[in-house]
């Protein structure tokens, strides 16, 4: 009998033993790898190692449970992904419209969990590493324009959507941000909201006057319901908070209802930021309010979609010559 088969016999862990073994003799040239090793590979008895492996690294929750849900779909679509599999896998999420960070986030899962199977052996090729990274792919992260921010929040008929959105805009919040907050983290007088976002950070968030009298109103609201619990946005349960996913697929609907074309609420955020900085928002303080851990990152991410008519507005505001020839009375240009 061959020796797959035998192998197939073993339990998991002797399997991976045995695997190991082979791949070390290998190094050592005493034997050939088979040509067809990775492709008899049984990847999903790897999965919980490979988790476990990054909870000792101290993974947040939230990553662990994403990087989890992204290589179980794409093993159970094809159990033996070679690296023209993961490569469809990512141009399928472009073709749907995701934005590049999530294509970008969906190869981190693939390349984490391929670097563990090849650091132990267990597979001759690292099929994620060659793959282009997420950026060199044509997907950008388009914020929403006026008309569609104007066209749903006129197709937003209850208190509790008008302030979903409303948070979305005035606050530039995450969806799962959103979906988890607390009254409890609300400050309606100094009109801050704590929210809780990526790697378990959390952070206070500034409100207008409007967003803070409109939320508080919700919270009266729901108060007057009989709800005593702590989410600002309690689910069907409500001990739990409501799921992000009912966020996102009730947006759409309000798209459908206002006759306009799909969007995400995380092009919202965009919007926020896209207006901000383009109104002449300090950079840092747009950054800490989207919980960027850098403010490089909300340069990369945003600069470009600003127009440069506002760049060269900014320019010629703040310049520091202009700054001199206004302090020296001089109107004149140089050269002149």
């Amino acid at each position: 009998m061959e020796f797959y088969s035998l192998l197939l016999r073993l339990s998991p862990a002797k399997q991976r033993l045995v695997r190991e073994l082979v791949w070390n003799l290998a190094q050592l040239e005493t034997l050939t790898i088979p040509a067809d090793h990775d492709a008899r590979l049984e990847y999903t008895a790897y999965v919980d190692g490979w988790l476990t492996s990054l909870v000792a690294r101290r993974f947040a929750p939230e990553t662990l449970r994403r990087y989890s849900r992204q290589v179980h779909h794409l093993l159970k679509a094809n159990p033996h992904p070679t690296q023209a599999v993961l490569e469809s896998a990512l141009a399928a999420e472009i073709s749907a419209g995701r934005t590049a960070g999530t294509v970008s986030r969906m190869l981190e899962a693939f390349r984490s969990f391929y670097s563990y199977l090849a650091e132990r052996g267990l597979i001759s090729t690292n099929a994620a590493a060659k793959i282009p990274k997420p950026r060199d792919y044509a997907v950008s992260r388009q914020p929403a324009t006026q008309l569609q921010v104007d066209a749903v929040f006129k197709s937003a008929k209850t208190l509790k959507h008008q302030v979903q959105l409303m948070l979305f805009v005035d606050c530039g919040l995450r969806v799962r941000e959103l979906a988890f907050a607390r009254i409890s983290k609300i400050d309606i007088e100094a009109r801050l909201i704590s929210v809780m976002g990526k790697g378990s950070k959390p952070r206070s968030v500034p409100m207008s006057s409007v967003t803070a009298e409109i939320v508080s109103s919700h919270i009266q609201d729901i108060r007057s319901l009989g709800y005593t619990g702590d989410w600002l946005f309690p689910g069907r349960d409500p001990s739990k908070a409501t799921n992000p996913d009912a966020i996102r697929t009730f947006f759409y609907h309000l798209c459908d209802r206002a006759g306009v074309k799909r969007f995400s609420p995380h092009q919202l955020r965009h919007y926020f930021a896209t207006a901000t900085l383009s109104a002449g928002a300090s950079l840092k303080a747009i950054s800490s309010i989207l919980g960027h851990a850098r403010t490089s990152t909300t340069v990369n991410t945003y600069w470009h979609i600003i127009e440069q008519g506002e760049v060269s507005n900014q320019h010629a505001q703040f310049s520091p010559l202009q700054q001199q020839m206004k302090g020296a009375g001089h109107s004149e240009t140089l050269g002149e």
